[in-house]
This record gives structure tokens, C-alpha cells and sequence, in this order.
């Protein structure tokens, strides 16, 4: 079983990293994905991966975090991008939820990303929040550059939005909402091609139930599998082999 995104670097771990990695392999969580969502994280995320032979990485700028980036760091992240942990680029997209962010900003940074990322020849993970329609807009500009893989983390759209995603042979991954009472998009679950399902925790976010109100764990990645396991009417071993065999298929340098 594989935690396709989570956010390891996050502050809240620093007295206790040693343990959430320790817990998560005594879990049967064999690795998992730290993401970058600016490029200080991103120096952290690498650093991580480093450190701990299950843990990977990603790069990129998160679009909360397009203010602080420049183009010039481009050869920064070209630097880290050699890296074997380095194995994809993200999470970088666009979030028009909160006020305040400069959407034409968030879209140049996007496509920018996307570029390196062909660049690089890594995948990218899109973090799309109340933007599907732009986002598909930039990805059709930029189809030339997708040639590495693209994954919607936490996937939030639509089933039919789903289609449309669908031309671009996107990996779709999905976390603890699912297993909220409120959760109500078990028809979009099962409308992803199987070849295309991830399980993730956005840990320390989204904490699933029964853990829910309290700081998330990779470890808690069986939670997330066990619900989209009852959406699908599958065996819990199924999932964990379908979705461990499909990040090893996006994801080149996933070496574990």
C-alpha cells in the first residue's frame, strides 16, 4: 500500500518523524510521497527522501504559494529534479476556494510547472479546487508537454468532469473525505478506471474516520483503502494491489 501524497515536511512532525515513518511500515503502508508545495518545502520534501529509504518526493509550487515563486528558480528545482527520490513534480494547479489569489497567476505558474515537468520527464500532480474548468483549459494548452503522467490529487470534480480528465489519461487519487457521512461522490469513485486509481492521506490533513479531528498519519492510509475497497465491492488486498501496481506505473522512480 502506497500514500501517493502526504505533506511529511509539515511542521507538525518535526519532534516525531522518526515514529510517523516507523508507524506507517508497521502498518503496511511500504511508502509514501512527500509533497512540495514551494520550493524551501520542496528542498524539505527532498531532504526527507533522503533521510528514509521508504519515503519519495515530489516538487513544485502549491497554488497557494505562486507569490513566492520566480522563474529563476527553475534551476533550483532542475538541480533537485536529478535526484532518484525525486519522482514527480508537484503539487502545483490552481485554488480559486479563498479570495485574494491572482488566478492569471496561478494558470502562468501552472503551465510553467508543466513545462518542467516534460523538461525534467516527471509526472505532475494537479491540486485543482473549485478550478476544473480552467485547469482543463491550461491542460489543453500544455497536452504537448503531459508526456510523463498527470494525477488529480484528492479529486474533487465531477464524474463527467472526470471524462473530460480522462482524455489526458489522468490518475485520479482520493483521501479521507471518503470516508466522511457526508461524502456523497461514491459514483465518481467508481466512474475512475481501475488502471488509474490512487489511495493517498494529505496527511496532516483530511484525517479519515474513525480519526477524524485529529492530526493525520500516513498510517492511517488502510482507513481511506478499506472505504474505497466497500465503494467498489473489492477485497481490501485487491485494492492495495491495484493501487500499489498503478503508482509504481505513474510514478518511474517509485523504487521500492
Amino acid at each position: 500500500m502506497i500514500d501517493t501524497h502526504g505533506h511529511l515536511s509539515d511542521a507538525r512532525y518535526d519532534l516525531e518523524r522518526d515514529e510517523v515513518v516507523r508507524d506507517m511500515l508497521e502498518c503496511g503502508v511500504e511508502a509514501m510521497v512527500d509533497s512540495g508545495t514551494s520550493l524551501i518545502n520542496s528542498m524539505e520534501t527532498l531532504a526527507n527522501a533522503l533521510v528514509y529509504d521508504n519515503v519519495f518526493c515530489e516538487i513544485g509550487v502549491h497554488p497557494g504559494s505562486v507569490d513566492e515563486y520566480h522563474p529563476s528558480q527553475l534551476d533550483e528545482f532542475s538541480v533537485m529534479a536529478r535526484d532518484e527520490k525525486v519522482i514527480g513534480v508537484g503539487e502545483i494547479g490552481l485554488d480559486y476556494h479563498y479570495e485574494g489569489y491572482d488566478r492569471d497567476l496561478q494558470m502562468r505558474v501552472m503551465r510553467e510547472l508543466i513545462e518542467f515537468s516534460h523538461a525534467v520527464s516527471l509526472p505532475v500532480t494537479l491540486h485543482v479546487r473549485e478550478a476544473y474548468l480552467d485547469a482543463l483549459t491550461v491542460l489543453k494548452d500544455m497536452r504537448g508537454y503531459l508526456t510523463n503522467g498527470v494525477r488529480l490529487h484528492c479529486y474533487s470534480g465531477s464524474r463527467e468532469m472526470l471524462r473530460e480528465f480522462d482524455r489526458f489519461d489522468s490518475y485520479y487519487s482520493f483521501g479521507g473525505v471518503v470516508t466522511f457521512s457526508n461524502f456523497r461522490h461514491q459514483d465518481v469513485v467508481r466512474a475512475v478506471p481501475r488502471d488509474r486509481l490512487l489511495l493517498e492521506t494529505d496527511c496532516p490533513y483530511l484525517t479519515p474516520v474513525p480519526m477524524r479531528g485529529k492530526t493525520n498519519y500516513p498510517k492511517y492510509l488502510p482507513y481511506i483503502a478499506s472505504e474505497i475497497a466497500k465503494i467498489l465491492e473489492m477485497d481490501v488486498e485487491e485494492v492495495d494491489h491495484l493501487t500499489t501496481t498503478n503508482a509504481h506505473t505513474l510514478y518511474k522512480r517509485l523504487k521500492i
